[in-house]
């Protein structure tokens, strides 16, 4: 009688460790930017218009462009 809850529960501790390894998989992956979708640590991404956007797209965005770059 032994063998047959073991066997039946072998089924399910194969799930548990499929979604354990799961959960640690997106634990350990960086948070990506919504802007460019990098992985970057999450101390490089700042709220900015409602999204998480990384350092770099914000200084790309807010960077100063050269008057004579507008053409009207």
């Amino acid at each position: 009688m032994g063998s047959i809850i073991s066997a039946a529960r072998r089924p399910a501790r194969r799930l548990e460790r499929q979604l354990h390894l799961a959960v640690v998989t997106i634990g350990l992956l960086e948070p990506e930017c919504e802007v460019c979708g990098n992985h970057v640590d999450v101390r490089m991404l700042r709220p900015w218009n409602g999204k998480s956007v990384c350092t770099h797209c914000i200084n790309d965005m807010t960077q100063e462009v050269p008057e004579h770059a507008f053409v009207h």
